[in-house]
């Protein structure tokens, strides 16, 4: 996945110019995936973990909307350079059309709070992969950077797994851990 939408907002910067990896630490731009002939990715709405509260998910969820919103006026922002793409074929469509694919995904899904309806509501939103947690275990499973809580998936995260399927999401183990990722591949 790309973190670049980190930096969408960031005063004084913009997605469409190239900027110099040795001054700047963004890890993409339209600039430099046209210099290397990069034609999309995943551009990722990151949330970093809180409490297992209802009132850190609220926060969490309201960031991690806000940031898709980021996403969306970015890409709009250049609708001659890259657009939103949600399968394949879309990005087919772009690449014929000189423009770079953008692909939506979720790192931690921690902003889903106990709701699993809210993963349909980012996929409205056309987030098409997802992982369950990021650097410290979460409602839905283990961090491979964390002691475990678990042994792989919670319950809420098998239910997490289970709706990720049914709307046809990619499963993202970034960051989990290695019982985490069998349960997954299992499930």
């Amino acid at each position: 996945h790309l973190d670049t939408p980190v930096h969408f907002t960031r005063p004084g910067w913009s997605f469409g110019d190239r900027h110099d990896h040795a001054t700047d630490p963004v890890q993409v731009d339209l600039g430099r995936m046209d210099a290397g002939d990069l034609d999309g990715g995943f551009f990722v709405i990151y949330t970093a973990s809180g409490p297992l509260t209802p009132e850190g998910y609220a926060a969490a969820k309201a960031f991690a909307l806000k940031r898709s919103d980021e996403i969306h006026a970015t890409f709009a922002k250049f609708p001659d350079r890259i657009g939103l793409a949600t399968k394949a074929s879309d990005a087919v469509r772009l690449d014929k059309a000189g423009k770079r694919c953008g692909f939506i995904s979720i790192e931690n899904s921690y902003p889903l709070g106990e709701d699993l309806s809210l993963l349909g509501e980012f996929y409205k939103r056309g987030v098409r992969m997802a992982s369950p947690v990021h650097f410290r275990n979460n409602q839905f499973a283990d961090s491979a950077t964390d002691t475990p809580k678990w042994n792989g998936l919670s319950p809420l995260g098998r239910q997490w797994v289970a709706e990720m399927n049914r709307l046809g999401m990619v499963l993202d183990a970034s960051h989990a851990s290695d019982a985490v990722l069998d349960q997954m591949i299992a499930l």
